[in-house]
């Protein structure tokens, strides 16, 4: 299971982080990941990049995935034939 958050801050400094969380009964942290990313991005963008990142940390040899994403606006992104954000939504799929 994969948990993914991008956040904006007032300053417009932005970062996403990735906690990859083993799906037994502990529900232990296997790992996690925090990025920087540019600046004035739209918390849309943010959480597109944070989706992006997750499926490159667990893409190889982890079996079924339940990604866990708080942003309903990247997640009809990714479900539109004409994103505004196409570039990330491609690089998602």
């Amino acid at each position: 299971m994969c948990t993914a958050m991008g956040s904006i801050m007032e300053d417009g400094k932005a970062g996403c982080g990735v906690l990859v969380i083993d799906s037994g009964k502990d529900m232990n942290v296997e790992s996690e990941y925090s990025y920087r990313i540019a600046d004035n991005v739209s918390s849309t963008q943010a959480e597109l990049c944070v989706i992006l990142f997750g499926l490159r940390e667990v893409k190889d040899g982890m079996g079924d995935i339940c990604f866990y994403v708080d942003s309903r606006s990247a997640l009809e992104s990714m479900k539109s034939k004409n994103s505004v954000y196409e570039e990330v939504v491609n690089q998602s799929k």
